[in-house]
């Protein structure tokens, strides 16, 4: 997960940066249509196709309203519940999927060549 959000952080930084050399253009290229794109679609990234653990419709890995709080999100959430009912077998999976996911969205804002259609949702 520490390597993932490292990966992820550099890719952001990577995008912000020619998010940044884009804006100047007057009549936007395929090039700033393709970062828009990625800057769009890149939460989905961070959707786990099982769901949260015995809240399957809760997709996100990192928030979700916690089981006890209602609609108050928490942070890293299949960890956080996971931990907290000394689950240490799911909480080590949770972390493996959401260091997989992390490093999915990294992959993904890094790569020029996505197209709205290749996008899974």
């Amino acid at each position: 997960l520490d390597r993932a959000s490292t990966a992820f952080a550099a890719a952001a930084a990577k995008a912000t940066e020619s998010a940044r050399r884009l804006e100047t253009e007057l009549d936007p290229s395929a090039e700033s249509h393709a970062l828009n794109e990625r800057f769009a679609y890149v939460e989905r990234q961070f959707l786990l196709p099982e769901g949260l653990p015995g809240r399957k419709w809760f997709r996100h890995c990192l928030q979700a309203p916690g089981l006890y709080t209602g609609y108050a999100a928490k942070t890293l959430p299949g960890i956080y519940e996971a931990i907290r009912a000394q689950q240490w077998g799911v909480a080590q999976s949770q972390i493996a999927a959401a260091g997989q996911q992390v490093a999915q969205a990294a992959s993904y804002l890094e790569d020029e060549r996505i197209q709205k259609e290749a996008i899974i949702i």
